[in-house]
């Protein structure tokens, strides 16, 4: 007769006594997963048994109930995933997301954990977000197509020269406000001019911008006009000095430079006697994108392409197989040396003419406060010209000045939100989750953390809300997944269970006892 099976059977209620109570001891505890015991019978070849031992103590990772507490730094998963923590230079994993800021900025649990997100350890800054020139305005528009044709010369000072003015903050690379005013001219049948002045100097470049209605009153594409040589101050001097025909000599001469820079460069461009030679340029080219998308190609106009042309259709005729017509694709630049640009040319005019925001710019230098040339697109996408008054529907631009770190927020994708005193918003970082093949592998170590093992896997690193992961919760916390009545019915259970094997033990006992007293 043994106690082997009683023994065994009381050290196994003893284990199950002590996960369900530490189970209801967590029942409070952020983040907590509940355990289980499982048992299981030993024979070894015998053919009664042994007793029972404790097979293993498996977690219980489906998710608690999220409680709100509208702290920000409260977080919580609402689905598959955990967090990731550096702890004493070791990864661990937890689902419990209360986390403080730190002095220095970390986001730390209350063992001093600190979050990690997908570039390293989770810091928020404490600098203040640096301003933004402006690169672009925006306004949507009403210009009244009954308005009077305006004939005389512009003057930002004379209201008589313009139909309407709009004004607007833009900012420059310090942070420094400027007043924007836009001013706009109907010069003809639905087509209006569009004119600019920073702090009350015109920033208008010297071919004003032209906006363009159809008989429908919505906005398209406007005529780009060729710029006039002799509009542009030092233009026709650098030409000249150069040797040059025509602006399209040097635009061949620039080109096969950059090609090749064994060949001839350009001359350099004076600031001061050739001044506004490149705005001459850029004027050039912009007039040259808009002939391309409103002009039909001419092939004579491009040298032998025509030869091209027929040579490509003479090898798509072509019903052999394989074909016996060469194909003269890709193009060979030597013996067609412009069927490219006609290609361009005839792609571009079959796309038609695009609306394009305008460009206005002022330098340094007519700034005169130490901050960088300005410059930004004047976007008037959705404006239109109909028969009422006129009206601003929409106006944004996109720079700002400098700011102070306010707070932040936490959103769903795990992005932590920075929001300054000048209005912005900026992404700090972004909390990264990581899951597990099988997480009930995972080896419990204390504090709400978990580290991995060979049974678990290798952690799988991804961003909230995005495929397996669940999305993260601000001002909440998960609550322990302990069903707190369900664990009291198991300790009675586990209770009954000890002293049953324990009255097993006695049993044995008064029995041995009684075969001791038959040798008296």
């Amino acid at each position: 007769m043994g106690f082997s099976q009683a023994l065994s059977g009381l050290n196994a209620a003893s284990t199950n006594l002590n996960v369900v109570s530490n189970n209801i001891a967590n029942s409070q505890t952020v983040g907590f997963k509940s355990s289980t015991t499982q048992f299981a019978d030993i024979y070894a070849g015998a053919k009664v048994g042994l007793g029972t031992r404790v097979a293993a103590v498996v977690q219980n990772f489906n998710s608690g109930n999220l409680e709100t507490t509208d702290r920000v730094l409260d977080l919580a998963i609402s689905g598959s995933g955990f967090f990731r923590l550096e702890q004493g230079g070791q990864m661990v994993y937890s689902r419990n997301g209360q986390l403080t800021l730190t002095a220095d900025g970390y986001l730390e649990n209350a063992q001093g954990a600190r979050l990690v997100g997908a570039d390293g350890i989770i810091r928020i800054p404490a600098e203040g977000l640096r301003a933004s020139p402006t690169s672009e305005v925006k306004a949507t528009l009403n210009l009244d197509a009954g308005t009077d044709l305006v004939t005389v010369e512009f003057d930002s000072a004379n209201p008589a020269t313009y139909s309407y003015a709009n004004a607007a903050t833009v900012y420059d690379s310090l942070g420094n406000a400027h007043q924007l005013t836009t001013y706009y001219r109907k010069v003809d049948i639905n087509q209006w001019e569009v004119h600019a002045a920073l702090d009350g100097k015109d920033i208008t470049p010297i071919a004003a911008p032209m906006v363009s209605f159809n008989s429908s009153g919505i906005l398209q594409d406007s005529p780009v006009l060729e710029p006039m040589l002799a509009d542009y101050e030092g233009a026709e001097t650098y030409l000249t000095d150069s040797d040059y025909a025509d602006v399209q000599a040097y635009l061949d001469v620039k080109a096969a430079y950059e090609a090749d820079p064994t060949n001839p460069a350009p001359p350099a461009i004076s600031e001061t006697d050739h001044s506004q030679f490149q705005q001459y340029v850029d004027d050039f080219l912009a007039y040259k994108d808009y002939r391309k998308s409103a002009e039909e190609p001419v092939v004579a106009d491009y040298g032998n392409t025509q030869d091209y042309l027929d040579a490509k259709a003479d090898y798509e005729a072509d019903t052999a197989i394989p074909k016996t017509v060469p194909n003269p694709d890709p193009i060979d630049a030597t013996r067609y040396p412009q069927a490219q640009a006609y290609l361009d040319h005839l792609a571009a005019y079959n796309l038609g003419p695009v609306y394009k925001p305008a460009t206005f710019s002022i330098s340094a230098a007519e700034l005169n406060n130490g901050a960088a040339a300005l410059s930004f697109q004047l976007d008037l996408t959705g404006t239109n010209q109909f028969g009422n008054d006129f009206e601003v529907s929409g106006l944004t631009q996109n720079g700002y000045t400098t700011g102070g770190l306010m707070g932040f927020s936490v959103d769903v994708n795990g992005n932590i939100i920075g929001k300054y005193s000048n209005e912005q918003t900026q992404i700090l970082g972004q909390i990264q989750l990581a899951s597990f093949r099988n997480p009930e592998g995972l080896q419990p170590v204390g504090d709400n953390v978990w580290i991995e093992t060979a049974a678990s896997g290798q952690a799988l690193a991804g961003v909230a809300g995005a495929g397996q992961f669940g999305t993260i919760e601000s001002g909440v916390v998960e609550t322990s997944n302990v069903d707190l009545t369900k664990e009291l019915v198991n300790l009675i259970i586990a209770q009954r269970n000890f002293q049953a094997n324990a009255q097993s033990v006695k049993t044995q006992s008064d029995v041995l006892e009684q075969a001791v007293n038959l040798g008296r």
